[in-house]
């Protein structure tokens, strides 16, 4: 493709420093002013086509109002030299209707339904795309006339399509109630089920079986502790994460607990206490039973007798404040935890944590208990404000102390020029520093979880083209990489009235930072923004209607079969997300524009 002159693409102001060209003339006037011989064609000014090699994938979701569609995910899709994809329909769906109760095997009574969360989901039809999931509600209290407690609009299930999964939780499961509620009541279900066609009136009933009874006593010493929420940790499928797979119970005076395990579960469950009563900002310590068999069983679980009172402990944060001075760090996160095993055996363990924000001096007010027990075995986490120049910290040990004083290091500044294919600057563009899945899955899954609650660094590139993002160059002991993604502001509508970014969206993958704790930044070479592939189509609903407000995605199929051997904690069914390479909403016509990076 020739490159355009933009006529139909306005530029874009950066804090003011960036003028906004005046609109030239189209891109394209016949097709001789397009690489015709590399199948591009010019239509609307603009030259469509010419795509980029490789596997792609989509996904299609109706427009908002249109509750009679369903998304569409297509596991391949053409993308003709001429950059038009044709009509892509999408479907009506099939209706799913029915009740949740609770199981009853003699003396009844009136049968109601119970309220509760209904996930369903189905994998994708592409490796690594988004796939499907809808979350409705059961309506409780609905006597069998009322009819069914929950209905919902699911794609179809075809020949070769995996089953959907359903997962139902009874609701209400955070706080105890002037009743009983169904959380006390019966667990979790899941199932899996093929839908291909309306299906109307399924009765599920959670707490068949019966279920296996885990039961005891949550204490201190000889007195039973109140206010406890007690729930089993478990997993439905073998990769799948940790989810509560048990009835709730709360803890009375005496300390007395009973819950009931759901079936149909992997492995064994994490038996967990936790207080929910906080007194004064502190709450007492959390219980755990690791590696528990889903059987029926009486397990006690008691607090350590040296555990001390809760007293207060200032922990005060500073840092680069972003102007090269040490200034005390606010907004940010502190965490302050500790763990210790348990009196009964080693598969018991008891936790506390405390977490606090910076105020304006840097300082986080959190707790700590003064006993033997968790003396030694304090850790410190902080997670820096968005925008901070600072290090994260994870599970530092620390000294109890009623003052504490972490100064934290400095991160390590990326810098660089994004150009266009010409070699010139682009400014306005939007850079977005994630962490690789090189450095993710480098870490185990608790540093994992950490990585992720760190904010993402982002910057804007100036007129020049510069940009600078500020990262940590180490967590948890492991090195950083990190994928810079690059996000072009669409322009506003050109001659023709066509919306079109000035270039296509584009990330670059996987870069490690200096493996030099000295070192505090780090130029890339310039980083050029591929040509832009624009691609076209109609998107339109079961009856051939075009469709305004849909939106259409293309996924590039990444394969991550290297990737996945050279790291320590790759999940085991290793697989790369889809990488999403452009989206577009449909026009009044049904027509849908985007554009593609040329790779």
């Amino acid at each position: 493709m020739k490159p355009p002159t933009l006529a139909l693409l306005v530029g874009v102001a950066l804090g003011g420093c960036l003028s906004v060209p005046a609109p030239s003339v189209p891109a394209c006037s016949t097709n001789a002013d397009c690489n015709s011989g590399a199948g591009e064609v010019c239509e609307e000014g603009v030259c469509w086509g010419d795509p980029p090699t490789g596997m792609f994938a989509a996904t299609i979701s109706p427009p908002s109002e249109r509750d009679d569609l369903v998304p569409l995910e297509l596991a391949t899709i053409a993308l003709p030299a001429d950059g038009w994809v044709g009509e892509l329909a999408l479907e009506q769906p099939v209706m799913f209707t029915g009740r949740v109760e609770a199981y009853c095997a003699v003396d009844c009574g009136q049968r109601l339904s119970l309220d509760a969360t209904i996930t369903i989901t189905r994998p994708s039809a592409f490796h690594g795309g988004p796939g499907f999931r809808a979350v409705v509600t059961s309506e409780g209290a609905l006597d069998s006339k009322s009819g069914v407690s929950f209905h919902v609009a699911l794609p179809r299930t075809r020949p070769g399509d995996l089953p959907y999964t359903i997962t139902i939780v009874p609701n209400n499961r955070n706080t105890p109630g002037p009743t009983i509620g169904a959380a006390e009541l019966v667990p979790p279900l899941r199932t899996t089920m093929a839908i291909g066609d309306n299906l109307a009136g399924k009765n599920f009933l959670l707490g068949e079986g019966p279920p296996p009874i885990v039961s005891g006593k949550i204490a201190s010493g000889s007195l039973g502790l109140a206010n406890y929420r007690v729930v089993a940790l478990g997993r439905w499928e073998a990769n799948a994460p940790l989810a509560e797979v048990s009835t709730v119970s709360y803890t009375g005076t005496d300390g007395h607990y009973a819950i009931a395990i759901a079936t149909g579960l992997v492995g064994n469950v994490e038996l967990v206490a936790k207080p929910i009563e906080i007194v004064d900002g502190v709450a007492k310590p959390t219980l755990h039973l690791g590696n528990l068999a889903p059987t029926s069983a009486a397990l006690n679980l008691a607090l350590p007798p040296d555990l001390g009172t809760s007293v207060h402990a200032d922990v005060v944060v500073t840092g680069n404040d972003g102007t090269g001075k040490i200034g005390p760090i606010v907004g940010a996160r502190v965490t302050v935890h500790a763990q210790i095993a348990g009196q009964i055996g080693s598969n018991v363990f008891i936790t506390t944590s405390s977490e606090v924000t910076t105020n304006e001096a840097g300082i986080a007010s959190v707790a700590m208990f003064d006993g033997a027990a968790f003396a030694t075995e304090y850790r410190l986490r902080v997670v820096p404000p968005p925008g901070a120049s600072v290090v994260a910290i994870f599970d530092e040990p620390i000294a109890r102390a009623a003052h504490i004083e972490k100064q934290l290091g400095d991160r390590i500044a990326i810098g660089g020029t994004v150009v266009d294919s010409g070699g010139s600057p682009v400014g306005g563009v939007s850079v977005i520093a994630h962490p690789a899945l090189r450095f993710a899955w480098s870490l185990d899954a608790p540093g994992q979880a950490f990585l992720a609650e760190i904010p993402t660094a982002s910057t804007v590139t100036t007129k020049n083209g510069e940009f600078v993002v500020f990262v940590d160059p180490i967590v948890a002991g492991a090195w950083g990489s990190y994928e810079l993604e690059f996000e072009q502001p669409t322009s506003d509508p050109g001659p023709n009235g066509i919306t079109l970014s000035r270039s296509s969206n584009w990330h670059r993958d996987d870069i490690q930072v200096t493996r030099d704790a000295t070192v505090t930044s780090m130029r890339l070479p310039p980083i050029t923004l591929p040509d832009a592939a624009y691609i076209h189509g109609k998107l339109v609903d079961f009856d051939g209607f075009q469709l305004e407000g849909a939106e259409l995605k293309l996924f590039r199929i990444e394969d991550g079969g290297v990737l996945c051997g050279e790291v320590a904690h790759a999940p085991q069914n290793c697989i790369i997300p889809a990488d999403l390479q452009g989206r577009g909403s449909s026009d009044a016509d049904g027509i849908v524009r985007l554009s593609l990076p040329r790779q």
